[in-house]
């Protein structure tokens, strides 16, 4: 078996809102890939920079969100809480992926997130403010793998 795919991000809130990033039409959660060598809890401030410009600094594990599929592979993705230090909102991503970075209304984030394991797992800490590890299996829950339409228009299957 494959080692799985380690992701790395952020929950940033201001106020009753939350920091969201639109990457290749999609909204999501700043994250990210590990590098070789980095730290978990590193990886998650440097993501955040590089896809919204803001720099954070992360206090406590939100969430750990793990999902596999037999297309995708196993992925396992950490989520920080993190707190706004400084920076100008804005994509520095050198990936050049992120088109935008804006703080939305909470209550407006079932609009913009589509990835429902991302969703459930976000939506249970905001109700709880405890950690808590979520597994899906995708190949179970065919539902989250549907296709869907992107914020532009055309076609594209879920991340």
């Amino acid at each position: 078996m494959a080692e799985p795919r380690i992701g790395v991000g952020s929950i940033v809130l201001r106020g009753d809102e939350i920091l969201l990033v639109r990457e290749r039409g999609r909204w999501s959660l700043p994250k990210g890939g590990l590098e070789a060598g980095e730290l978990v809890q590193t990886g998650a401030i440097r993501e955040t920079y590089e896809e919204t410009g803001l720099r954070v600094e992360t206090r406590e594990l939100a969430f750990i969100v793990e999902f596999h599929a037999q297309t995708w592979g196993h992925h396992l993705q950490f989520f920080y809480v993190g707190r706004e230090v400084g920076g100008t909102l804005g994509p520095r991503d050198p990936d050049k992926e992120v088109q935008e970075a804006k703080f939305i209304p909470i209550r407006q984030l079932r609009e913009y997130l589509r990835f429902r394991p991302r969703l459930l797992a976000l939506e249970a800490w905001l109700k709880e403010r405890r950690p808590r590890h979520f597994v899906f299996d995708l190949d179970q829950e065919p539902a989250m793998l549907r296709k869907r339409r992107r914020v532009d228009g055309a076609a594209d299957a879920v991340e």
